[in-house]
């Protein structure tokens, strides 16, 4: 019978997200073995408020309360992609998410 440590290390996998302008495209990696081992996109729901950045920009700048809702709809997303790539029994142990500037700052409230 596996230890609970051994089950951790076995069935432990990292998430990596790429948010783009129009797609968040994720990424299931086995971390012992450092292999893909599901991938899913959908489309970005920030969309709703411009289809480039520099509209969302201007939406923020206009009610900057809409940062809440543009980083909520994008978390919204990456969880919906973690349900669909994450294989069940696996542990998350690490997520990272990477985009261009705009992306990352609205993701990150900021």
């Amino acid at each position: 019978m596996l230890k609970t440590a051994e089950i951790i290390k076995k069935y432990s996998v990292g998430v990596a997200f790429d948010i783009g302008t129009t797609t968040i495209a994720g990424a299931c990696v086995s971390i012992p073995e450092m292999r893909v081992l599901r991938e899913a996109a959908c489309p970005n729901p920030q969309s709703r408020w411009g289809r480039d950045v520099l509209s969302r920009i201007t939406a923020t700048v206009k009610d900057p309360a809409l940062v809440e809702e543009m980083s909520g709809a994008v978390v919204a997303a990456c969880n919906s992609l973690i349900r669909e790539i994450v294989p069940v029994g696996a542990v998350v142990r690490e997520i990272t998410a990477a985009g261009n500037p705009v992306m990352e700052h609205l993701l990150l409230k900021v």
